[in-house]
């Protein structure tokens, strides 16, 4: 065997069980410039600090190279048995540990949906078991490299296996995000059903009232009808409620892994707080820590390491420039994949700001409806005006107080995928705004 064959091979099982403890490719280059003695001396160099290193790479350990920092911690990844750890918890891209599922009819915070969905949800599971094919192709590619080494071979299955975690993280925020959303729907539902619940109660005293006043001579048989129509209306926008409730009860309690009918008493309720977002800082945590664009960046550190083992005096001129050209490709990808990030993260931004800006709008409508139904009943008191024109009045307020709860709701979903878009982390989302 040649000698700078002989120290690809040293090397080749070096890395097989050591891919964490990358060496520059260039090693190989540089060797194949000197004699013999030098490859023999490297060689030996390299099982030395095979017996050195002893077993097989640490996967999850920060900084460690074979895992993008940030990207998965070491609870989210498969256990040594064959089943999958949680992960540290992604929300609108964040992390939360995961917990034991609440006691039914229990109170239920967000954090604790979030926890729950990552404990036990059926859609991370199935991401988890995707990791965990993931993994073990990586260990088999591991093993392969023991009876036939190669560098390349090396390369292409660690970054497999990094590509793999990108897209458990991007699974897993992606499923917080929906959590957040039904969590968010199912407050909406009940505020929903409490507000139809009292305009049927009015539309019912309204009623009641001009029922009376017909039976006095005082009202038209119009009136009547007209009241009986708007308890009618009532009765079926609150059956619509109470339908829409119980689906979004269901829904949630699919993603949090649970029966469809459990119980459960939602703590948290939606409010409109506005939060402070430096965009510039903002669009900088994207850009460092979106999963697409570490994907992207994946892919060029693999195609350099490709152009670093085939610039030799020993490889094909044309072999060479096939790998420059997928470097170039992968910086494009990159490119790409930062603008699209940028773009995604200035539309959702814009669509915040106009979702908090429909709010005090709504607000105050609904302040002006309030306002004029107390005219409309003194009016109606004083004979000014007939009962259809009070029902009116009535339904106004209604309609406000539904429009003003949807831009809560608006918002708050609007912030929730505004965060998932930065990939930031449910649990670090009070201390990004704060320090805007």
């Amino acid at each position: 065997m040649q000698w700078w064959k002989q120290v690809r091979v040293g090397r080749g099982m070096w890395l097989a069980s050591h891919p964490e403890r990358t060496v520059s490719t260039s090693t190989v280059a540089l060797v194949r410039m000197h004699s013999p003695t030098v490859a023999l001396a490297a060689a030996m160099l390299a099982m030395a600090c095979l017996l050195a290193w002893g077993s097989g790479p640490v996967l999850a350990t920060e900084g460690n190279a074979s895992t993008p920092t940030g990207v998965m911690s070491a609870a989210a990844q498969p256990t040594a048995a064959g089943g999958a750890g949680q992960p540290a918890g992604q929300n609108s891209g964040g992390k939360v540990p995961a917990a034991a599922a609440p006691a039914k009819n229990s109170v239920l915070h967000l954090a604790d949906a979030l926890q729950l969905a990552f404990a036990q949800g059926p859609d991370l599971r199935s991401a988890q078991l995707t990791l965990q094919g993931a993994k073990l192709a990586y260990e088999q590619a591991q093993a392969d490299q023991l009876a036939q080494p190669s560098v390349l071979t090396a390369l292409s299955a660690e970054s497999a296996w990094k590509q793999a975690q990108l897209d458990y993280a991007s699974s897993s925020a992606n499923i917080a995000l929906q959590v957040e959303q039904a969590y968010y729907d199912a407050i909406k539902a009940d505020r929903t059903v409490a507000l139809a619940r009292n305009n049927l109660d009015s539309a019912r005293q309204q009623a009641d009232a001009v029922h009376l006043r017909y039976k006095l001579g005082a009202a038209a048989n119009l009136d009547v009808l007209a009241a009986d129509s708007a308890v009618g209306s009532a009765q079926a926008d609150l059956d619509s409620a109470l339908a829409n409730q119980t689906l979004a009860y269901m829904k949630l309690n699919a993603l949090l892994g649970r029966d469809l009918g459990a119980a459960v008493n939602l703590a948290d309720d939606l409010n409109f707080t506005p939060a402070k977002i430096d965009l510039d800082k903002a669009l900088a945590y994207a850009l460092a820590h979106r999963g697409d664009v570490q994907k992207a960046q994946s892919n060029v550190d693999q195609a350099q390491k490709q152009v670093e083992v085939d610039d030799n005096a020993y490889t094909p001129s044309l072999t060479l420039a096939r790998a420059k050209n997928q470097l170039a490709l992968a910086q494009a990808a990159l490119d790409a994949a930062k603008t699209a990030a940028v773009l995604e993260v200035r539309q959702n931004y814009a669509a915040l700001q106009s979702a908090a800006a429909q709010v005090p709008l709504k607000q105050q409508a609904l302040e002006q409806a309030k306002e004029s139904l107390k005219v409309a009943q003194a009016r109606y008191s004083a004979g000014a005006n007939t009962a259809l024109d009070l029902l009116n009045a009535q339904k106004a307020v209604y309609q406000a107080e539904t429009d003003y709860l949807q831009a809560v709701f608006n918002y708050n979903v609007s912030l929730a995928r505004f965060y998932n878009s930065l990939n930031l982390p449910f649990e670090e989302r009070k201390s990004f705004t704060e320090g805007s």
